[in-house]
C-alpha cells in the first residue's frame, strides 16, 4: 500500500479523489477516495519555491506523513511556535 506519491504522481493519484476543502492558505488540499475510505492531504511543503515546488500527495494514516509534516510546518513558522497544540496540528488531526 503506498502511502505516498510525489510530483507528477502525487497529480494524477489527486485526480482520482474527492476534494473536501482547503485550508485558509490555499496550499492544503484535503481529498478522499471514496472506494477505499482513505483521507489524504495534497500540499506543497517548499510553497515558498517559484510556482509552489514539489507538490506531495499523503495518506492521512501514515506515521511517516505526521512526522514530515510536523517538520514542514516547524520550518516554516519556526521550532519555538509549534507544539502538539498547536491550532495548525489540532485541526490537521481531526
Amino acid at each position: 500500500m503506498i502511502d505516498e506519491y510525489v510530483g507528477d504522481e502525487a497529480y494524477v493519484k489527486a485526480s482520482q479523489l474527492t476534494k473536501l476543502g482547503t485550508d485558509a492558505s490555499g496550499w492544503d488540499t484535503y481529498l478522499r477516495d471514496e472506494r477505499s475510505g482513505e483521507y489524504w492531504l495534497l500540499y506543497y511543503p517548499d510553497s515558498y519555491q517559484h510556482g509552489g515546488g514539489l507538490r506531495i500527495l499523503s495518506a492521512l494514516r501514515s506515521l511517516h506523513f505526521w512526522l514530515r509534516r510536523i517538520e514542514s510546518l516547524s520550518d516554516r513558522f519556526g521550532a519555538a511556535g509549534m507544539s502538539t497544540t498547536s491550532p495548525l496540528l489540532v485541526a490537521e488531526c481531526h
